[in-house]
């Protein structure tokens, strides 16, 4: 499976429920439940924290149904709960069963005791288990004590129950070869790895503010995704090849802006073999949206697109290029670009012989 990271904003939810049946099928999302939108000119949070749960489970299921993902709610703050004392993470726990969810939590070594105890708590038999997310820092802890063993008596899990995310974020990925190989020798030393229900390694390269960019068109190497080829061509015929995840067309890093200030620019961000074509516009509050027609245009007549027929984003590029869909909003071109890019990883996938 491919395990794209996503921060479940609008573009992101809208890129999954258009993906056609047979890509949803290689699609594990690892979904982070945004944090409360604040209200700078109220001075407050625009909800409370019940209001932006229930909304949450109810998108959940509207837009993915009971398709199988991981659910992380680290980007909570961890003093909020319901209105009746209950925990957050509890709360989706209960809702996954109630709704009869896929949902399979997500949490981390340095997570609180609240936070471990209201997955614990939620847990029932037949288990879903729990996916484990693990930093850089945290693989070197858990290789130097193996303290994996404890981590699973706490949940009372079988190691088959148990799904290993290694989240690289964003480092610096070069030299990507001698990366890989240090990356290899390390998870070397956590044997389990061979017998966990599923393993990924996930990272991303994408640029961490649009506003570091040049107007026009320039290419960013994918490096997470050369990083993750290099490993898999380092390692035995006995070893576990792992599944690759990424942080689609974004940044590991959410920022919180104050929109009332902020003039973003157009960009169109589509995913090529070892990177990323970006178009960067100028900015949409001053300048408008019919620039895209434009910029889709030139890409529809570039050497990088794949065909309308490739993903319903490209579809839409090429209609919009025409004059036969709209300019949309900031958003769509979100979901267009995140919906190309995932069905992009799926093919890469293939190629590569993971699937």
């Amino acid at each position: 499976m491919y395990v794209p990271i996503l921060k479940w904003r609008q573009g992101e939810y809208l890129a999954l429920e258009r993906l056609p049946r047979d890509v949803k099928n290689y699609v594990l999302p690892l979904i982070e439940v945004p944090p409360l939108e604040w209200d700078f000119e109220e001075g407050k949070y625009a909800k409370d924290i019940d209001e932006h749960l229930e909304r949450f489970i109810s998108r959940l299921i509207k837009k993915w149904g009971k398709r199988k993902a991981f659910v992380d709610l680290h980007l909570i703050d961890p003093s909020f709960r319901m209105t009746d004392g209950t925990h957050p993470m509890k709360y989706v726990v209960t809702e996954v069963h109630k709704h009869k969810l896929d949902l399979i939590p997500v949490t981390g070594l340095s997570r609180d005791i609240d936070y471990q105890s209201a997955i614990r708590s939620g847990l029932t038999q037949p288990s879903k288990g729990v996916c484990l997310r693990l930093s850089i820092n945290d693989l070197l802890k858990l290789t130097k004590m193996n303290n994996l063993d404890a981590f699973i008596r706490y949940f009372s899990l079988g190691i088959n129950e148990l799904d290993l995310v290694l989240d690289l974020e964003a480092p610096d990925f070069n030299p990507v070869e001698q990366f890989a190989r240090l990356l290899r020798d390390q998870l070397r030393n956590l044997p389990q790895i061979k017998d966990v229900r599923s393993f990924t390694i996930a990272g991303s390269a994408f640029p961490n503010s649009m506003g570091q960019l040049s107007l026009g068109i320039q290419t960013i190497e994918r490096a997470e995704w050369n990083l993750f080829r290099q490993y898999c061509n380092q390692l035995t015929a006995t070893e576990r090849r792992p599944q690759f995840g990424d942080y689609a067309i974004s940044h590991p890093i959410l920022p919180q802006l104050d929109m009332r200030l902020i003039k973003p620019a157009a960009s169109l961000r589509y995913t090529i073999d070892d990177g990323w074509y970006i178009h960067k516009g100028i900015n949409v509050r001053d300048n408008g949206l019919s620039q895209y027609q434009s910029i889709c245009s030139k890409l529809v007549k570039s050497q990088h697109y794949l065909g309308e027929s490739y993903s319903p984003g490209d579809k839409y590029i090429k209609e919009c290029s025409e004059g036969t869909a709209t300019t949309g909003n900031l958003s769509v071109w979100r979901w267009v670009g995140t919906n190309h890019h995932i069905t992009k990883v799926i093919h890469d996938n293939a190629n590569l012989g993971v699937l």
